[in-house]
């Protein structure tokens, strides 16, 4: 029997990676800069994350090394994009090639196998929740990285609303000659935010291999990228319909678990598994057009004194 308790529960924890990694995309394509690499960096910091843990036996030197995989990645696109010019595209699809290749390629170096690594050291609960009456169970059996990505959406969020940063940002992306003319460095700003969203990409992987999990699976983040991408332009872009859309996503992928569990009419769990990208493609499939992305989103901008 279904459960719409277990369902609210899990989708919950199926979020924290989408709103890390859309959050990180929103950064990047609010600034000018498409980053489809962003499921390639998940991958690469759920690797990262695994190995971290596994050779230091910590899973706090885990995820901080998730961030750093992530956010080298995110530089290497940023260089591509912003100081090469180079088509924006092309350099996401390619971290996200190069993140599959290698990150199984390190699995078999390092433990004579393919599928997963061995188990490491996992995050631990908040136990810090667990005497609040009624909701004190529930709350204290989620990793410290929920919370954490309750708080990131929430800055994520301030910061477009309310801060001059993100006003910046968000004339960087739309006008980046008049940003210039305004005194603000295009390209610096440009690169941070590619960085940070690939650091909230690792983050998200870091989730998925120390948070839900305690072992690394090759292409474990199973399309999570390509979800939050879809998941910023049905937010149109804004933080606030973002983080929406991550948990509208988010209660499909937590069904489809529960349909396994349950052992749906028989149906094979590869296609319940495909359920919540079904419904992604029909969302954007009907929202074709209603959403408009930053004016220079994907467009490479050359400084005037280059």
């Amino acid at each position: 029997m279904i459960s719409i308790r277990a369902i609210i529960l899990m989708s919950i924890s199926t979020a924290v990676p989408l709103l890390f990694a859309s959050l990180g995309g929103l950064i990047s394509e609010k600034s000018g800069v498409t980053n489809i690499g962003i499921e390639g960096m998940i991958i690469f910091g759920a690797f990262c994350g695994m190995v971290g843990s596994y050779y230091t036996g910590s899973a706090v030197v885990g995820v901080i090394l998730a961030m750093i995989g992530g956010g080298l990645l995110a530089l290497i696109h940023a260089f591509i994009a912003i100081t090469c010019g180079g088509a924006q595209a092309v350099s996401a699809t390619g971290i996200t090639l190069f993140s599959a290749g290698f990150t199984s390629y390190g699995l078999r170096l390092m433990f004579d196998r393919a599928g997963n690594s061995d188990t490491v050291a996992n995050l631990p609960t908040t136990e810090i929740f667990r005497n609040i009456p009624v909701i004190g169970n529930y709350l204290a059996n989620y990793s410290p990285l929920v919370y954490l990505s309750f708080i990131v959406a929430f800055g994520v969020w301030y910061l477009f609303k309310y801060t001059p940063l993100g006003t910046r940002i968000h004339t960087v992306g739309e006008n980046p000659k008049v940003a210039e003319t305004l005194g603000i460095d295009v390209w610096r700003l440009r690169y941070i935010c590619v960085v940070v969203s690939g650091v909230l990409a690792g983050l998200g992987g870091a989730y998925l291999s120390l948070g839900q999990m305690n072992l690394f699976q090759e292409n474990m983040s199973a399309g999570r990228g390509y979800l939050a991408l879809a998941a910023v332009i049905l937010g149109r872009w804004k933080p606030g319909g973002v983080i929406i859309s991550c948990f509208f996503f988010s209660v499909f992928d937590a069904l489809q678990l529960q349909l396994q569990v349950v052992d749906f009419y028989g149906l094979s769990p590869t296609i319940l598994a495909a359920i919540p990208y079904v419904v992604c493609l029909l969302v954007l499939a009907f929202s074709f057009g209603k959403s408009k992305g930053p004016a220079s989103n994907g467009k490479p901008y050359m400084k005037k004194n280059n």
